[in-house]
């Protein structure tokens, strides 16, 4: 799972970022198709990539998933591929389709049943409206729009597919309109969905979540060994300390045990992959100081 849940329903803050991140995806896809049929093959060409940015940190959330990984990379790809060829509009809108469909499979994989629940499609709907004010802010408007018209999509499914209070449909259709003017509208939006489905509105993971993602990566890494695939363990690993425990670190200071985890985490495990030795009693360790920290 992306980010340590389980299978009972209750989600995490790297879940929902995930999810985030594949709707984000589409909105990219979404502005490629729309200014592929305004006559731009070339600025089309420019968001279809921006998707493939992405991709990566997907894959990286997808471990368990190999199969469902390569497909999302390859139908984003489609999409950069039929612009690029100069394909008919159709061609470009099925590839985009095909995303969608492999992401809706995605986010049921590695979320779980948490991913139907209305609290987490609604912190979804928060994550990409902040995306969305960080790409006006950055001077992207294409994308912020395209962003807010998933978003406003998703929590369309929260009340039924006619979007409601008041207020809220007074904050998209603020959105969709002036995309510059955008905190106060980001703001309600997700007030209200806090206070209807209880979704998250601080989407900033603390340490005990981070830790808690590291050793979950750290099991992906012990897999990778087992099935031979030394490199897919090694970035494993690598996204560990980087993303992952480093972040974390701050918090641990003073900790007796900090030093030997960083050692772990950061240098000895991925020593023993690169020699070909066996790494089971390294993450096993690792693994057991993430869960003692005192957090």
């Amino acid at each position: 799972m992306a980010g340590g849940t389980d299978r009972s329903g209750t989600f995490s803050i790297a879940d929902v970022l995930f999810g985030e991140a594949l709707i984000a995806v589409s909105a990219h896809l979404d502005s490629a198709l729309a200014t592929y049929r305004g006559g731009d093959a070339a600025g089309a060409l420019v968001h279809a990539n921006r998707s493939l940015e992405s991709m990566p940190r997907i894959s990286r959330d997808l471990w368990r998933y190999n199969e469902l990984a390569t497909a999302l990379n390859q139908a984003a790809a489609a999409v950069s591929s039929a612009i690029r060829g100069r394909r008919p509009e159709t061609q470009v809108a099925a590839a985009r389709d095909a995303y969608d469909d492999l992401s809706a499979r995605a986010v049921g994989a590695a979320v779980g049943e948490a991913a139907s629940s209305p609290a987490y499609r609604a912190s979804v709907v928060v994550a990409l409206l902040r995306t969305a004010a960080a790409a006006s802010e950055a001077g992207i408007p294409d994308d912020a729009r395209a962003l807010v018209a998933r978003a406003r999509s998703l929590a369309g499914t929260l009340w039924g597919g006619a979007i409601s209070p008041e207020e809220v449909d007074r904050a998209f259709e603020s959105l969709s309109a002036d995309p510059g003017d955008v905190r106060g509208p980001v703001a309600a939006i997700a007030t209200a969905l806090h206070d209807s489905f209880d979704a998250l509105v601080d989407l900033e993971p603390g340490p005990r979540e981070i830790l808690d993602h590291v050793a979950e990566l750290l099991e992906g890494a012990a897999e990778a060994v087992a099935a031979g695939d030394l490199f897919r363990a090694d970035k494993l690993v690598g996204q560990a300390y980087v993303e992952g425990y480093a972040r974390a670190r701050p918090a641990l200071q003073g900790w007796t045990s900090e030093a030997e985890l960083d050692d772990l985490v950061g240098t000895q495990i991925r020593r023993a992959i690169a020699a070909g030795e066996p790494v089971d009693d390294l993450i096993h360790r690792a693994r057991h100081l993430l869960a003692a920290a005192p957090l």
